[in-house]
């Protein structure tokens, strides 16, 4: 029962104990007032191991949210919609992207930064709750990317045809 009295540091995730003013691993001073009560613990694998961790949601506590280790990946929503995904998903650096080629470099930084950065910024209400979010992100970029394709394939095959039928005709004789 001695995990019910202890509680993880936001910022390094290190046991502390309830009242304490300081982490003993990292050094930040700890505001009671913003953690999450005991109440809404709860059990989660953690870093991915099979040993169940004691683990508080902290989305949307900035710096001081702790980051799942199931959502460090590569956002493919951020790539592909960069600043509209920011903007949904209170990332507000993302806006960068308008920047002209800016964007060429920060779409790379938002795909692999992304997720954290939405965790950090957005209140979400589990773990599954934001990887269900940004896998509808996901979706709609392949969407977007096949329609694009699809999209290319015709106006080549329009293209490819309207040169054929006037390379056909024989030139004017004078």
């Amino acid at each position: 029962m001695q995990q019910q009295q202890q509680h993880q540091c936001p910022n390094c995730g290190t046991p502390v104990p309830f009242g304490a003013k300081f982490c003993g691993q990292c050094g930040i001073q700890l505001n009671w007032q913003q953690m999450p009560s005991p109440v809404n613990q709860q059990w989660q694998p953690w870093g991915g191991s099979s040993q169940p961790a004691f683990i508080y949601n902290t989305s949307g506590q900035g710096r001081l949210s702790v980051i799942p280790y199931e959502i460090k990946e590569w956002n493919w929503g951020a790539f592909s919609f960069s600043w509209l995904w920011g903007v949904c998903n209170s990332v507000w650096i993302s806006l960068i992207c308008l920047i002209p080629f800016v964007s060429l470099i920060m779409v790379f930084i938002l795909g692999a930064k992304g997720n954290e950065w939405a965790w950090q910024s957005k209140k979400w209400d589990s773990v599954e709750h934001f990887r269900r979010t940004q896998r509808t992100w996901r979706n709609w970029a392949i969407a977007v990317l096949v329609l694009n394709f699809i999209f290319l394939l015709v106006f080549a095959f329009v293209e490819l045809s309207g040169q054929t039928s006037t390379n056909t005709t024989p030139p004017p004789a004078y």
